[in-house]
């Protein structure tokens, strides 16, 4: 049995997830649509929805390869523009109440802020030619006949069935890492 294209896949939120189901949802969707409550920044400035934001990230090797692949060049980019290149395997961890031997992962994994990363994904999402991107708006009742999946690996995807639209607040999305809102 064939799938049905897409016709309009909408996603609720623009952080990682949410931006990063938008680019996998650009290949099978006529038009992706992404929609987030903040004012989102045209830089890499922080964000009122991400509060951890302002903390020190680092995209490790899996993360990295990850994003690699669904955005070709973006990581030469971000070095380009400035991210930290940092070796994960000098020194020692310290780790269950004792020092470890060095680490397991990649050597080098890249270090930038939140809104950097966010930002140079953004901008890649934003330049697909069947994405748009919307900012201050929240999302407030699903027409029935919707679907409704998770970001969560074993999602599964649900339709609203009720004649009156469904409420946001018993939806999974990209917003809340697929917990309910």
């Amino acid at each position: 049995m064939s799938r049905s294209p897409i016709r309009h896949a909408v996603v609720i939120g623009a952080s990682m997830a949410g931006l990063t189901a938008a680019r996998v949802l650009a290949d099978h969707a006529g038009t992706v649509t992404v929609l987030d409550r903040d004012d989102l920044p045209s830089g890499y400035d922080p964000r009122k929805g991400v509060p951890q934001g302002r903390h020190a990230h680092a995209l490790l090797g899996g993360g990295a390869r990850a994003i690699e692949g669904l955005f070709p060049g973006i990581m030469e980019e971000m070095v380009g523009d400035d991210a930290g290149i940092l070796d994960f395997n000098e020194g020692f961890w310290f780790q269950a109440d004792g020092y470890r031997a060095r680490s397991l992962v990649e050597r080098k994994v890249i270090s930038a802020s939140r809104p950097f990363l966010e930002g140079h994904v953004r901008a890649r999402v934003a330049a697909l030619p069947n994405v748009t991107i919307r900012s201050r708006l929240s999302a407030a009742r699903l027409p029935a006949g919707t679907s409704i999946c998770s970001t969560r690996p074993a999602s599964s995807c649900r339709r609203a069935t009720s004649a009156k639209s469904m409420s946001v607040g018993s939806a999974w999305h990209a917003a809340t890492g697929g917990a309910p809102i």
